[in-house]
């Protein structure tokens, strides 16, 4: 006759309690994986927003430089900028 192997329920449960803790543990790393991959994207759109506000401000300062610039050529005042500051903007 074979031999019975003989499972208690309290095995059973020790069982479960393990699996149920590395469900967790998994559980737990996953969250905290899902995390980091939203800072990530986040980081990466802040980068790409910054990258596009620099790329307005250069545009805006040139844009004065050139209104300046073309004021001046005028032989006009603008009182509003000053032409040298607007040229340090540049930089």
């Amino acid at each position: 006759m074979a031999d019975v192997l003989e499972i208690s329920q309290n095995d059973v449960q020790e069982e479960n309690a393990k699996i149920a803790k590395v469900g967790n543990f998994i559980n737990d790393k996953k969250i905290k994986l899902k995390d980091k991959v939203s800072n990530i994207e986040i980081a990466k759109e802040m980068s790409e927003l910054v990258d596009v506000a620099q790329k307005v401000q250069k545009t805006l300062k040139n844009s004065i430089v050139n209104e300046a610039e073309n004021i001046k050529s005028l032989g006009l005042e603008y009182k509003d900028i000053d032409f040298v500051q607007a040229k340090e903007m540049e930089n």
